[in-house]
């Protein structure tokens, strides 16, 4: 199950309101992962469909809680499911529970109990656990997770009401059905080249914001140039690329602080 965990699945509409057709939702909380994590699933931590919070997909679904992320207990991750007929749901989270930490029988707390030292290991496992220390840093971020949403959500408004009268794209996350987590303002300026993206990113550093760029096309990195891969097979990959600056939405941002992003990416957007 964990090596399958490898494998992207797209997370859509469709597949939320799938999860809505089963009589009683659960998302459990199953197995905190620090290795073994689908990365991209993180981005997707809540979907509103009709007044309904998401949590998981059709049946299983991994996030990653890096330190930049939305939610975050520094690394590691979760991996969560919802109810279905003819899932051991215990023995589904005990499984997790022995690849996670070297196919131990045992964690350190239950070896701790008076009399309970010995232990075994049913099969050759992973060291993908995550500490009781980051898991405990995780419940409290859950708690605060709608606030820091509200967060996100207003500086997003801010560069939207500037940012696309001027003529920018960006990726929506919040629409009339469907709600993201606001987790990366992806903007696009139409007609730049790279060269010009990078020169304002580096001119945004300059005045001490730091921008980044979601993400480089797979075929542009040496490890996939060595199997073979050319960006110029992938016109459409490197058109999304080449023009794509995305602007900080991190909590700590203060109004101040997002008044002066956007002056500062107007000026220089507009010097292009």
């Amino acid at each position: 199950i964990v090596r399958n965990n490898r494998k992207y699945r797209t997370v859509c509409k469709r597949a939320c309101e799938d999860v809505l057709r089963f009589e009683r939702m659960s998302s459990l909380l199953l197995c905190f992962l620090g290795e073994y994590e689908n990365r991209g699933y993180t981005q997707y931590i809540e979907f509103n469909i009709d007044d309904k919070s998401i949590y998981s997909s059709y049946l299983r679904l991994s996030f990653w809680f890096h330190a930049v992320k939305n939610l975050t207990t520094a690394e590691g991750g979760a991996i969560t499911w919802v109810d279905h007929e003819g899932v051991d749901n215990d023995k589904l989270y005990r499984e997790f529970q022995l690849l996670s930490l070297h196919g131990q029988s045992k964690d350190a707390l239950a070896k701790m109990a008076r009399g309970s030292w010995e232990y075994d290991i049913v099969y050759p496992g992973y060291k993908s656990n995550m500490t009781d220390l980051t898991a405990a840093l995780g419940l409290v971020q859950l708690k605060r997770f709608p606030e820091l949403m509200q967060k996100r959500l207003k500086t997003i408004k801010a560069y939207d009401n500037t940012f696309l009268p001027l003529g920018l794209d960006r990726l929506n996350h919040f629409g009339a059905e469907t709600q993201g987590n606001g987790h990366l303002y992806l903007s696009r300026t139409p007609g730049i080249t790279e060269d010009q993206r990078n020169d304002i990113i580096k001119q945004m550093a300059e005045k001490g914001v730091a921008c980044n760029v979601h993400f480089k096309p797979l075929p542009m990195l040496t490890a996939y140039k060595k199997m073979g891969f050319d960006i110029a097979d992938y016109p459409n990959a490197y058109t999304q690329y080449c023009n794509e600056i995305t602007l900080p939405t991190h909590t700590l941002l203060t109004d101040q602080m997002v008044e002066f992003i956007i002056d500062c990416f107007t000026k220089i957007i507009k010097e292009v």
